[in-house]
Protein backbone atom coordinates (compact mmCIF):
# COMPACT_ATOMS: atom_id res chain seq x y z
CA UNK A 1 0.00 0.00 0.00
CA UNK A 2 2.83 2.43 1.19
CA UNK A 3 4.42 1.71 -2.38
CA UNK A 4 1.19 2.56 -4.04
CA UNK A 5 0.60 5.53 -2.24
CA UNK A 6 4.27 6.90 -3.01
CA UNK A 7 3.78 5.78 -6.78
CA UNK A 8 0.25 8.12 -6.84
CA UNK A 9 2.38 10.77 -5.24
CA UNK A 10 5.40 10.78 -7.52
CA UNK A 11 3.02 10.54 -10.79
CA UNK A 12 0.83 13.53 -9.31
CA UNK A 13 4.19 15.77 -8.45
CA UNK A 14 5.57 14.94 -11.62
CA UNK A 15 2.25 15.60 -14.02
CA UNK A 16 1.73 18.57 -12.31
CA UNK A 17 -1.42 17.39 -10.05
CA UNK A 18 -2.72 15.87 -13.02
CA UNK A 19 -3.48 12.24 -14.07
CA UNK A 20 -3.95 11.55 -17.47
CA UNK A 21 -6.56 9.32 -19.18
CA UNK A 22 -8.38 8.14 -21.98
CA UNK A 23 -11.12 6.05 -20.35
CA UNK A 24 -13.45 9.31 -20.88
CA UNK A 25 -16.09 9.04 -23.30
CA UNK A 26 -15.71 11.32 -26.01
CA UNK A 27 -19.37 12.49 -27.99
CA UNK A 28 -18.15 14.66 -30.44
CA UNK A 29 -14.77 12.68 -31.78
CA UNK A 30 -13.66 9.45 -32.40
CA UNK A 31 -9.97 11.23 -32.00
CA UNK A 32 -8.69 10.93 -28.03
CA UNK A 33 -5.87 13.29 -26.66
CA UNK A 34 -2.80 11.32 -25.79
CA UNK A 35 0.72 11.78 -24.44
CA UNK A 36 3.19 10.78 -26.43
CA UNK A 37 4.15 7.48 -24.92
CA UNK A 38 7.37 6.84 -22.38
CA UNK A 39 7.73 11.11 -22.25
CA UNK A 40 5.94 11.01 -18.75
CA UNK A 41 7.44 14.69 -18.53
CA UNK A 42 8.32 16.63 -21.62
CA UNK A 43 6.36 14.51 -23.89
CA UNK A 44 3.93 15.93 -26.48
CA UNK A 45 0.76 15.63 -27.38
CA UNK A 46 -1.29 14.62 -30.29
CA UNK A 47 -4.68 12.54 -31.11
CA UNK A 48 -5.23 8.82 -31.21
CA UNK A 49 -8.52 6.60 -32.82
CA UNK A 50 -10.14 4.55 -29.93
CA UNK A 51 -7.98 1.59 -31.19
CA UNK A 52 -4.81 3.83 -29.89
CA UNK A 53 -3.52 4.62 -33.51
CA UNK A 54 -1.79 7.53 -33.82
CA UNK A 55 -4.00 9.94 -36.14
CA UNK A 56 -2.87 13.48 -35.02
CA UNK A 57 0.99 13.62 -34.69
CA UNK A 58 2.18 13.61 -31.38
CA UNK A 59 3.49 17.34 -31.50
CA UNK A 60 1.44 19.69 -29.31
CA UNK A 61 2.52 20.91 -26.23
CA UNK A 62 -1.24 20.37 -24.93
CA UNK A 63 -4.51 19.33 -26.45
CA UNK A 64 -7.88 19.40 -25.05
CA UNK A 65 -10.96 16.84 -26.99
CA UNK A 66 -12.65 18.24 -29.97
CA UNK A 67 -15.57 20.13 -29.31
CA UNK A 68 -18.01 21.09 -32.57
CA UNK A 69 -15.12 19.63 -34.80
CA UNK A 70 -12.12 21.96 -33.66
CA UNK A 71 -9.88 20.91 -30.79
CA UNK A 72 -7.80 23.61 -28.87
CA UNK A 73 -4.01 22.82 -29.05
CA UNK A 74 -0.92 24.56 -27.88
CA UNK A 75 2.32 24.83 -29.84
CA UNK A 76 5.05 26.37 -28.75
CA UNK A 77 3.90 28.17 -26.02
CA UNK A 78 0.56 29.82 -27.75
CA UNK A 79 -2.73 28.35 -28.09
CA UNK A 80 -4.85 27.87 -31.42
CA UNK A 81 -7.07 25.57 -32.55
CA UNK A 82 -7.01 22.42 -35.12
CA UNK A 83 -9.70 19.95 -37.10
CA UNK A 84 -9.65 16.58 -37.04
CA UNK A 85 -7.19 16.22 -40.01
CA UNK A 86 -4.43 17.62 -37.69
CA UNK A 87 -4.97 21.38 -39.84
CA UNK A 88 -4.26 24.81 -37.90
CA UNK A 89 -7.85 26.68 -38.33
CA UNK A 90 -7.17 29.71 -36.24
CA UNK A 91 -3.51 30.19 -35.31
CA UNK A 92 -1.59 29.43 -32.28
CA UNK A 93 -1.43 33.05 -31.21
CA UNK A 94 -3.78 32.90 -27.86
CA UNK A 95 -2.34 33.12 -24.16
CA UNK A 96 -5.70 30.41 -22.92
CA UNK A 97 -8.48 29.28 -24.84
CA UNK A 98 -11.96 27.55 -24.28
CA UNK A 99 -14.26 25.78 -26.44
CA UNK A 100 -16.46 26.52 -29.10
CA UNK A 101 -20.03 26.47 -28.06
CA UNK A 102 -23.16 27.81 -29.71
CA UNK A 103 -20.59 28.79 -32.36
CA UNK A 104 -17.91 30.90 -29.74
CA UNK A 105 -15.08 30.01 -28.05
CA UNK A 106 -13.43 32.58 -25.58
CA UNK A 107 -9.83 33.17 -26.23
CA UNK A 108 -7.26 35.12 -23.88
CA UNK A 109 -4.81 37.53 -25.46
CA UNK A 110 -2.56 39.14 -22.41
CA UNK A 111 -4.92 39.89 -19.59
CA UNK A 112 -8.28 40.04 -21.64
CA UNK A 113 -10.64 37.79 -23.06
CA UNK A 114 -12.44 38.34 -26.10
CA UNK A 115 -14.63 35.61 -28.03
CA UNK A 116 -14.19 34.12 -31.70
CA UNK A 117 -16.04 32.17 -34.32
CA UNK A 118 -14.58 29.55 -35.97
CA UNK A 119 -12.83 31.23 -38.79
CA UNK A 120 -11.11 33.18 -35.71
CA UNK A 121 -12.78 36.65 -36.54
CA UNK A 122 -13.22 38.22 -33.21
CA UNK A 123 -16.44 39.21 -32.71
CA UNK A 124 -17.16 40.04 -28.78
CA UNK A 125 -14.12 42.25 -27.35
CA UNK A 126 -13.46 44.75 -24.86
CA UNK A 127 -16.26 47.91 -24.63
CA UNK A 128 -16.01 51.41 -24.83
CA UNK A 129 -18.54 52.02 -22.34
CA UNK A 130 -18.59 56.07 -22.45
CA UNK A 131 -15.16 56.99 -19.93
CA UNK A 132 -13.86 53.51 -19.92
CA UNK A 133 -13.59 50.47 -21.59
CA UNK A 134 -14.93 47.27 -20.23
CA UNK A 135 -11.92 44.95 -20.66
CA UNK A 136 -13.14 41.30 -19.89
CA UNK A 137 -10.54 40.01 -17.16
CA UNK A 138 -12.79 36.64 -17.14
CA UNK A 139 -15.09 34.72 -19.53
CA UNK A 140 -17.36 31.92 -19.57
CA UNK A 141 -18.39 29.74 -22.00
CA UNK A 142 -21.76 30.47 -23.65
CA UNK A 143 -25.12 28.41 -22.96
CA UNK A 144 -28.35 29.32 -24.23
CA UNK A 145 -27.28 31.95 -25.60
CA UNK A 146 -25.92 34.22 -22.80
CA UNK A 147 -21.70 34.24 -20.81
CA UNK A 148 -20.61 35.32 -17.64
CA UNK A 149 -18.30 37.97 -17.77
CA UNK A 150 -16.34 39.86 -15.62
CA UNK A 151 -14.34 43.60 -15.80
CA UNK A 152 -13.16 45.91 -13.28
CA UNK A 153 -14.62 49.36 -12.76
CA UNK A 154 -12.80 52.02 -12.95
CA UNK A 155 -13.43 52.28 -9.07
CA UNK A 156 -10.80 49.55 -9.31
CA UNK A 157 -13.93 46.93 -8.31
CA UNK A 158 -14.78 44.01 -10.08
CA UNK A 159 -18.37 43.79 -11.65
CA UNK A 160 -19.73 40.05 -13.00
CA UNK A 161 -22.71 40.07 -15.54
CA UNK A 162 -24.58 38.46 -18.40
CA UNK A 163 -23.71 39.22 -22.26
CA UNK A 164 -25.64 37.86 -25.53
CA UNK A 165 -24.12 36.93 -28.11
CA UNK A 166 -23.17 40.61 -29.56
CA UNK A 167 -21.82 41.49 -26.21
CA UNK A 168 -24.46 43.54 -24.97
CA UNK A 169 -25.31 43.20 -21.23
CA UNK A 170 -28.67 41.13 -20.45
CA UNK A 171 -30.40 42.86 -17.42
Amino acid sequence: MKKLFILLFLGLFLNGGVIYSIETEYKDSDLIPKKQDGKFIFGKWGFVDKAGYEVIPFKYDSVLRFESGLAPAKLNGKWGFIDKSGRMVIPFQYDDVGWFFEGLARVKLGKYWKYIDKTGRIVIESTNFGYYFRYYIEAADFVEGKAWVTIILPSGLEETYLIDKNGNEVK
